[in-house]
């Protein structure tokens, strides 16, 4: 496996754990929106069912981004290979807003799953905050720990 195939690989791993969290947050956020679906009230969601499907639209909006992003710089690192010439620096410089997206994307789905549970009560929202907090500062960490 040469450079570029090792790179194309990469970037079909981010795409891929990009895709599966946003398919959970755009799930997670279709289903607190189902539970108000049939109401004929004007404000079926409650603020903290409001904030968490904001933050899951925009979770899963950032972090579709970021996956389509990787798998169109996966194709173009293979082209390059097959070809033996080097990837062209500006389809590199793509993985940067790729990255910012899946951070940004990374952090809401966070903030998404910690507001979740204030739908319920109190104290699960006082849980689940906790939860999302030390989640959030793990997963920051380990981007942190491999980021170049």
């Amino acid at each position: 496996m040469n450079d570029l195939e090792a790179l194309a690989q990469g970037y079909r791993q981010f795409g891929s754990t990009s895709a599966v969290i946003g398919g959970l947050a755009f799930a997670a956020a279709t289903a607190i929106l189902a539970t108000g679906a049939g109401s004929t009230e004007r404000k079926t969601l409650s603020r903290p069912a409001i904030v968490t499907v904001g933050a899951a639209t925009a979770s899963a909006a950032s972090l579709v981004f970021a996956s389509v992003v990787w798998a169109f710089l996966s194709v173009q690192a293979v082209r390059a290979a097959a070809q033996a010439v080097t990837l062209d620096e500006s389809v590199r410089a793509l993985n940067r807003p790729a990255s910012l997206a899946f951070i940004f994307g990374f952090g809401l789905f966070f903030v998404a799953v910690g507001a979740s549970g204030w739908i319920g009560s109190r104290a699960l929202g006082v849980f689940t905050g906790i939860v999302a907090a030390l989640g959030g500062l793990g997963g920051l960490l380990l981007i942190l720990r491999f980021a170049a």
